[in-house]
């Protein structure tokens, strides 16, 4: 199976990709992560200053993605490399934040209890103001998540 996924097969989906969100944050990153609120969007749309995305296919096919601030992804990074902020290179941060978009997804994958998930190499950008934007014919989820004094923002197109 291929395209759009069935109802019943979305908010399993939904649900295995929040907790997986939750168990790489709280065990990986030591981070206390709290649901803050769900939407619904038109397109996918990820906007932020460091992000993750990776595309899903097989049985499932759409894209997921992360998106928060320098400062949240650079704080994550480094509790999950065990480094501190300052002994990060630019380039830690990118390969950090594809790795996190990685973790989530393998543990989307994992709980979601749907075999033939497969997984494209994730893909990390961090800068100033990023909006990335793909086409798309499925609604877009976008979960909200407060980390700390900050949000991080999960996406999930399928």
């Amino acid at each position: 199976m291929s395209g759009p996924v069935p109802p019943e097969q979305q908010e399993p989906l939904a649900e295995a990709l929040k907790t997986s969100l939750l168990d790489v944050l709280e065990t990986m990153a030591w981070s206390a992560v709290k649901l803050s609120r769900e939407e619904q969007h038109s397109n996918f749309m990820v906007r932020g200053e460091a992000c993750g995305v990776m595309r899903v296919h097989g049985a499932v096919t759409g894209l997921i993605g992360l998106a928060t601030s320098q400062y949240t992804g650079k704080e994550l990074v480094s509790r999950i490399v065990g480094l501190s902020t300052d002994m990060l290179q630019p380039e830690d941060i990118t390969d950090g934040l594809a790795e996190l978009a990685n973790l989530i997804g393998g543990g989307m994958k994992a709980k979601a209890g749907i075999s033939g998930i497969h997984l494209d190499p994730p893909m990390a950008m961090v800068g100033q103001g990023i909006l990335a934007e793909w086409k798309t014919e499925a609604m877009t989820r976008v979960i909200t998540f407060e980390v700390g004094r900050d949000q991080l923002r999960l996406y999930a197109n399928f």
